[in-house]
């Protein structure tokens, strides 16, 4: 709902339709200051954008994301923890 704050908050990564890419693959070197968001991105693409913004606008305390690992660059994972992000690796 709109306005909602929850406490915590999953998120899973998801397959757009018709883009057939994973939300988390695209959003994450965004979110990691690597690359910027492309101003001429697919419809379907910026409406993943913005579901995960509402997603993880919502938590007050903690917010997971969950990706899987090989689509998520050594880089990535780099900047995102000199951000300050904690990563763990489930097996």
């Amino acid at each position: 709902m709109k306005g909602e704050t929850h406490l915590a908050t999953l998120v899973l990564e998801s397959l757009g339709h018709p883009s057939r890419r994973f939300d988390l693959e695209e959003a994450l070197p965004v979110l990691a200051g690597l690359k910027v968001r492309d101003p001429k991105m697919s419809e379907s693409i910026l409406s993943q954008f913005r579901n995960l913004y509402v997603g993880m606008s919502r938590p007050t305390s903690f917010l997971c994301l969950a990706v899987n690992q090989t689509r998520v660059s050594a880089d990535c994972i780099a900047a995102l923890q000199g951000k300050g992000w904690v990563l763990e690796t489930l097996a």
